[in-house]
């Protein structure tokens, strides 16, 4: 059911005017997100499910509705931010920057910064393997299989590297887990730049990831993610 907001009211839908898309080894419509505001419509591909429906994915089990609540929360965030100027006009440039999930947006870098640790340990396999299935795995999938089949020595010089090197992700991505251990697995921006939100984080992450220099992570974040800053 659309919601009501600011006289802003959105949904989201299958688009059957558009090809059916894999998702998890089934056929469906792609979800969308309609938007009206002052009896104008515009309609945009869910940002949600352009990223979960990724075969990598499959792993992490987004389901329609965690996407479909994801939607609802950006879109509310984004009538709260806006509520005295809000535009139809300028929804999706605002929308493309503040859906953005941290850990997707992490999952390339970390993957380079693997790549490159086991070059330097002369594990070249794994490299290869990690460069030619770049978008075949997730990131998650690849550190929980790391934990088992790395030889101990290898795997704990990975981990205590990384927190010195690699993106943020190994930290987030527990975090993520930790706090909804039923998912989603996503950590939207908008989620992320809440006060409380990085509170939580760096509490979070005072013992078990006490290497982590969370300045530096809250950085890392904020030149990956809004390079530009945010809009006003």
């Amino acid at each position: 059911m659309p919601k009501e907001f600011y006289k802003v009211s959105y949904k989201t839908y299958f688009n059957e005017r558009v090809k059916p898309v894999q998702f998890r080894r089934r056929e469906t419509y792609p979800l969308y997100v309609q938007i009206t505001y002052d009896r104008k419509t515009t309609t945009l591909k869910s940002y949600y499910f352009d990223v979960f429906s990724q075969p990598k994915y499959d792993y992490i089990g987004m389901t329609i509705d965690q996407m479909d609540a994801l939607e609802s929360r950006v879109v509310d965030f984004v009538t709260a931010r806006y509520s005295d100027r809000f535009t139809l006009a300028d929804f999706p440039a605002w929308y493309k920057v503040f859906n953005k999930c941290v850990l997707d947006s992490l999952e390339t870098p970390f993957k380079e910064w693997l790549i490159g640790y086991f070059e330097t340990e002369k594990v070249a396999g794994y490299a290869t393997l990690l460069r030619q299935g770049m978008q075949e795995v997730c990131a998650l999938e690849l550190l929980e299989e790391f934990k088992t089949t790395l030889a101990p020595d290898l795997y704990e010089r990975l981990i205590s590297k990384a927190a010195a090197e690699a993106p943020p992700y190994i930290p987030l991505a527990a975090y993520v887990r930790d706090r909804q251990p039923k998912g989603p697995f996503c950590l939207p921006l908008h989620d992320w730049l809440r006060p409380e939100r990085q509170v939580d984080v760096e509490e979070f992450m005072w013992y078990p990831y006490k290497d982590y220099h969370i300045t530096q992570m809250f950085k890392a974040v904020r030149k990956l993610l809004y390079p530009q800053g945010l809009p006003g």
